[in-house]
């Protein structure tokens, strides 16, 4: 049996509450490990609080998707409208690279 960091176990429950309701299993194993394309991703907008403000939600949101290490397909778009509004070169297809669930 693994020892658990307080932020991972607490991650581990978040994580857990979601996929719950929709059905997946989900590890701790899982969860230690991040996704370097959605911190790319988050990283080129200026962090959670910009990328944020750019899509008009909450950076908690944000911070979500990297926990869960996918970003939904329903915000696809509005992150590719976003960044082409600020200049920043991104594409669909790196978007889609950073599923890793």
């Amino acid at each position: 049996m693994t020892t658990q960091t307080p932020e991972l176990e607490q991650k581990l429950q978040i994580e857990k509450t979601d996929q719950k309701k929709k059905g997946r299993p989900v590890s701790a194993e899982r969860l230690g490990k991040e996704n370097k394309q959605i911190n790319l991703i988050v990283d080129a907008f200026g962090g959670n609080t910009k990328m944020a403000q750019a899509l008009n939600t909450y950076p908690a949101l944000i911070s979500q998707w990297k926990i869960r290490r996918s970003i939904p397909k329903s915000w696809w778009m509005q992150i590719e409208d976003a960044a082409s509004k600020q200049n920043i070169p991104l594409t669909r297809e790196d978007i889609m690279k950073a599923d890793l669930r």
